[in-house]
This record gives C-alpha cells, sequence and structure tokens, in this order.
C-alpha cells in the first residue's frame, strides 16, 4: 500500500496549541558547541507567521563562523521554502 506514514519512511507532525520550539543543531566538527533554532509561530491578519532564528555562531571558533552562517543560512532559507511549498498545496 502506498501512501504516506511510518510504515513507507515518511513521518509526519501535528502541533496544537504550540508557539515556540527549540532544538540545539548537531555540530559539524568535533568539539564545538552546538547552535540553537528557535521555531516561533505567530498569528497575523493573513494566516500564521513562521520566525525561525539559529542563534549561537558566537560561540563557533572564529575562523569558521563565517563559513558555518553562510552553510546553515542556504539551508534554512531551503527548508523555509519546502515549508511555504507544503503549506501551498495543503487543503
Amino acid at each position: 500500500m502506498g501512501g504516506r506514514g511510518p510504515e513507507n519512511g515518511t513521518r509526519a507532525a501535528v502541533l496544537v496549541h504550540l508557539a515556540s520550539l527549540c532544538d540545539r543543531s548537531e555540530p559539524d566538527y568535533s568539539g564545538e558547541l552546538p547552535t540553537l533554532v528557535e521555531f516561533t509561530l505567530q498569528s497575523i491578519a493573513t494566516g500564521t507567521l513562521l520566525r525561525v532564528v539559529e542563534s549561537g555562531f558566537d560561540r563557533l571558533p572564529s575562523e569558521r563562523r563565517v563559513d558555518a552562517f553562510r552553510m546553515n543560512d542556504g539551508g534554512w532559507s531551503q527548508q523555509i521554502q519546502n515549508i511555504a511549498e507544503h503549506v501551498e498545496r495543503a487543503p
């Protein structure tokens, strides 16, 4: 049987009455401290605003800071685009 669900390797999450969620990202290099990623949902007149903020770059070694920020920024830009496309397809 096709479809979506744990049996075919996909997962779905339903968030109810959740205003914010935080997670620590795994460092790319051993010995580095993880960054903190905060997801905040806010009700606005036209729908829901999703804000994603990643902090903690100041704790990375100075020689890696700019590259780490640039790589993560590109990844988050793509993920936000994926979320927007998913929401636009939702019934």
